[in-house]
């Protein structure tokens, strides 16, 4: 994925220099930012990035979810039907997925504008609580919170 999006780092490379500021004692926070896999593809990414980011002792992990904005590389890729952006039931799966998956002692930061389902969790004690309250997000979704999150999304224009 990181390829895809023209990244320029590796998930080796993140594992070797987040490695190398825990060896200096430097803390740091991660960025993940979900929705970025085309829809039906957000499972596998999330637990991909995973067996990168537990490995490592980040103190944050920022949660974000992409939203796609005009005069974008993506944009362009959505409109031409080259990408298909997940839902957004897809999106809060995806971040019951990484919940459920994180498996170091972190805290787990999203509360971005982007984010359908905002919350901050301190892993691992957070977990069940954590993911109780998302099953029962996911439970009660309807078409028209699907409807209204992503005409949401739509206007947004820089995030």
């Amino acid at each position: 994925m990181l390829k895809a999006v023209n990244k320029g780092y590796t998930a080796a490379d993140v594992l070797e220099q987040c490695t190398k500021l825990e060896a200096a004692g430097v803390e740091y926070g991660l960025i993940y930012l979900s929705g970025l896999s085309e829809a039906g593809k957000n499972l596998q990414s999330v637990r991909t990035s995973l067996k990168t980011i537990n490995k490592l002792s980040p103190i944050r992990i920022y949660y974000t979810t992409v939203a796609v904005v005009p005069d974008t590389k993506m944009y362009e890729d959505v409109r031409s039907g080259k990408f298909k952006e997940a839902g957004e039931l897809e999106r809060i799966e995806e971040m019951r997925e990484f919940v459920a998956g994180t498996k170091i002692e972190t805290e787990i930061y999203a509360l971005t504008s982007t984010n359908a389902v905002p919350l901050v969790a301190n892993m691992p004690e957070d977990r069940d609580e954590v993911l109780a309250y998302l099953d029962e997000v996911i439970a009660n979704f309807t078409e028209f919170d699907e409807i209204k999150l992503a005409k949401s999304r739509a206007k947004m224009t820089r995030v």
